[in-house]
């Protein structure tokens, strides 16, 4: 029978006033396998819950937060030893393990956030980790899936890895069917990083992935199996990455076999989208603006390319900078020419303006001080004001500006800045509106700043 431990009962005592938990956030994952002999659920409050050194994640147990991102775990000095901050280190493989719905807050201080090397049947959902210098999930093994989890780095320009995927060395099966799906790894050096190792990672699947503002947001890499069957498809978006995919062989091993790009936007400046080298790679149905050489760049040693039908680009730059690249097949059909990608890329959104923003419970003379953006992706700006604040209030922004989506799209909300942000949103979405419910009770004169991204 599976045990249910909540954090804020006794004997933890745990609320979410960003004093230090660690001790109490060890005990209960502890407890919750010795009560069950199987392991079980620790469930955490909302609000800020300050931890202070590793927590060692035992076989079985699931971690939950409150709400979306409604629980935030606030790193509150650097990790002793170089550890990262929850660490599946049990000596079991089969570990059966799903968290969900907490923000990991790095402060600026974190190396690492989550490794799971060598453990298998991991699930995320729901998870976002920010400000950390190191690598945000570190997955060496195979079948663990992330949903909806965010990582953002210490910057475009800084040093971290969002998600990285290797083989963890002989001991491992390697990263094999490993899913990340309506994930988002932004603000990194690499947003996402592939490689092999003693054992190919194989298998790997980026499905409605955003990669954006990142150094490079897909590297693939050798090791002495290089990794295979990599998968970026269904409605993936690469924004703003001064390289958005780079295989880049450095070893014998050249042959990454079955790369497939299908379903994917790149857009943003850059020099070249996709750069390919050693690589057995098939791209097709995607859409390309903004490269300023060509969108994709085979090296000399690239191998067999085959770009498929449905592929489209804009401005006056060529497809493709082959550099003598070997058995290249360009199908009869694979450019579509110029056309119409508003509803695809983010950043070709229509702007939203205040009137598109409606405030309730927020107080008599609470107003929209400023908004950013488009229908797509943007921030808004709230003042609480005047008399009549409620409890869970909301805020409908539309996003039909380019018409109603299809069925209603994925949608990622969270709070940028401003007051009580222990206060977790929750959301609905429809076609044409995004509501967003502020669970808590606004109060007069303060401020609250929210971004939200739209994939559909």
């Amino acid at each position: 029978m599976t045990t249910i431990i909540d954090l804020s009962d006794s004997p933890y005592n745990v609320v979410g006033d960003g004093s230090d938990y660690t001790t109490e956030l060890q005990q209960a994952l502890n407890d919750a396998v010795l009560a069950s002999g199987q392991g079980g659920i620790v469930i955490a409050p909302p609000g800020q819950i300050g931890l202070s050194a590793k927590i060692s994640r035992p076989r079985g147990v699931s971690l939950w937060g409150s709400g979306t991102y409604g629980t935030e775990f606030l790193v509150l000095n650097a990790i002793p030893s170089s550890a990262p901050l929850f660490d599946f280190d049990d000596t079991s493989n089969e570990y059966n393990v799903a968290d969900q719905n907490y923000y990991i807050n790095g402060n600026s201080v974190l190396v690492d956030a989550i490794d799971t090397r060598a453990k298998n049947f991991v699930a995320f959902r729901n998870i976002r980790i920010a400000s950390f210098s190191g690598v945000g999930i570190h997955n060496g093994s195979y079948f663990n899936r992330y949903e909806h989890v965010l990582v953002a780095g210490n910057g475009k320009t800084g040093t971290s890895t969002g998600f990285k995927l290797d083989s963890n060395g002989a001991s491992s099966a390697g990263s094999n069917g490993v899913v990340l799906d309506q994930c988002w790894a932004q603000l990194c050096a690499i947003g996402v990083s592939i490689s092999g190792d003693a054992t190919a990672s194989s298998g790997i699947t980026l499905r409605s992935m955003l990669v954006d503002q990142n150094t490079t947001g897909v590297l693939i890499t050798d090791g002495a199996n290089p990794p295979s069957n990599i998968f970026i498809c269904a409605g993936s978006r690469f924004e703003d990455n001064t390289t958005a995919i780079n295989v880049n062989s450095v070893g014998v091993n050249v042959n990454h076999s079955g790369l497939k790009i299908t379903e994917t936007a790149f857009s943003g400046t850059c020099v070249n989208f996709i750069i390919l080298r050693g690589a057995d790679a098939s791209i097709s149905n995607c859409t390309f603006a903004g490269a300023t050489s060509a969108h994709v760049r085979l090296d000399s040693d690239a191998r067999r390319t085959n770009f498929g039908p449905g592929n489209s680009r804009s401005g006056s730059v060529p497809f493709i900078d082959d550099q003598n690249a070997s058995r290249l097949l360009v199908q009869e059909d694979s450019f579509n020419g110029v056309e119409s990608t508003r509803r695809l890329l983010l950043s070709e959104g229509t702007a939203i303006t205040t009137a598109d923003v409606t405030l309730t419970g927020f107080g008599s003379s609470a107003s929209v001080t400023g908004v950013s953006g488009d229908d797509s992706r943007g921030r808004i700006f709230i003042s609480s004001a005047g008399t009549g604040q409620t409890a869970n209030a909301t805020i409908a922004v539309k996003i039909d500006k380019d018409g109603a989506w299809p069925t209603a799209p994925f949608v990622q909300v969270a709070r940028y800045s401003g007051n009580q942000l222990a206060v977790p949103l929750t959301y609905t979405v429809t076609t044409t509106t995004i509501t967003i419910t502020f669970n808590g009770t606004p109060v007069a004169g303060e401020s609250y700043a929210i971004e939200y991204h739209v994939v559909g």
